[in-house]
């Protein structure tokens, strides 16, 4: 992976292209799944329905998180626009989770029905049909997903591969359904409202984590640390806060030089450690350095060339 640079927009091609794929596909299968069980009268169909139009809607609004975030910084956002997907995800959060809770309703309310009728065999192959292109959807997304770093594309990949759990929970429902258990569609209507329920709350903690710029990753602390620690010079690293800004990472930091050196010398330490960092963590864009002299015994002290 090539260091990021914030000076030029971020490549938009392969993350900006799934999330557009993710967009279509969610809109067209919708539809296909709307009209299947609307015309065999499955309400686990129609509620896996409603929940894919809802994506592809969710998908919107992650493009154009992608695309704001990959805009260079400027005057009114030096770090970037980084945090735009953050927010993104945590849109698409809330929104999985209001699918969850409007697809239970139905599935309570079908559920509320004397007698209801078994379900076509129309919705059999559509089920069967949203498995395949959701599992295949969920595996592309969460690819680019992971090696681009994009939370908000990485989200709509959990989100699209419980998706294709609840539709092999349709499929159990409906020939469930048609075997002599009507009552198994709405139910399985239910468990799917769970699932998506579920998958809502835990992207939305996910993105707000971001957005607090929460990082409890220990290892990418001690990389970090290690980075900064290998340049000479640089007696000790007091203080390291790294910031998730969607794809990429903003690193401040202080560290701890010998006090007898010039500021000249001590800013050129903190260079060196900028630019180890970025080498040993292409994910890091920005590092911001704070010099702090050290009192240390004379022998140990190290002067820099």
């Amino acid at each position: 992976m090539d260091p990021v640079r914030l000076d030029k927009p971020l490549a938009p091609s392969p993350v900006v292209a799934a999330g557009a794929l993710a967009f279509a596909t969610n809109l067209i299968l919708g539809l296909v799944k709307l009209w299947a069980g609307r015309g065999a009268g499955s309400t686990a169909l129609v509620a896996d329905a409603f929940d894919t139009l809802a994506d592809g809607l969710k998908g919107a609004v992650v493009l154009g998180g992608l695309l704001i975030a990959r805009r260079p910084p400027d005057h009114d956002h030096p770090y970037g626009h980084g945090k735009a997907e953050s927010l993104a995800a945590l849109v698409v959060g809330v929104l999985v989770a209001g699918a969850g809770v409007q697809i239970g309703w139905q599935a309570l309310e079908a559920l509320r029905q004397p007698e209801p009728l078994p379900p076509g065999a129309v919705a059999l192959a559509a089920a069967l049909l949203s498995v395949g292109v959701k599992g295949g959807l969920a595996a592309v997304l969460l690819r680019v997903g992971r090696q681009h770093r994009s939370p908000a594309l990485e989200a709509s990949g959990r989100d699209a591969r419980a998706d294709a759990v609840a539709s092999l929970g349709v499929f159990a429902g409906v020939l469930g359904a048609r075997l002599g258990w009507p009552g198994l569609d709405p139910l399985v209507g239910l468990v799917i409202a769970l699932l998506v329920l579920r998958t809502g709350v835990a992207v939305t903690r996910g993105a707000v984590d971001e957005l607090m710029d929460r990082v409890a990753d220990p290892e990418l602390i001690h990389r970090l640390t290690q980075a900064a620690r290998s340049v000479g010079g640089c007696l000790a690293v007091e203080q390291i806060h790294p910031r998730p800004m969607g794809p990429y990472l903003v690193v401040d930091l202080v560290i701890g030089v010998p006090a007898h050196l010039t500021v000249q010398e001590g800013d050129r330490v903190a260079h060196r450690v900028e630019a180890a960092i970025r080498r040993g963590c292409p994910e890091v864009a920005q590092v911001m350095v704070h010099v702090n002299p050290v009192e240390t015994h004379p022998s140990c002290l190290e002067t820099v060339p």
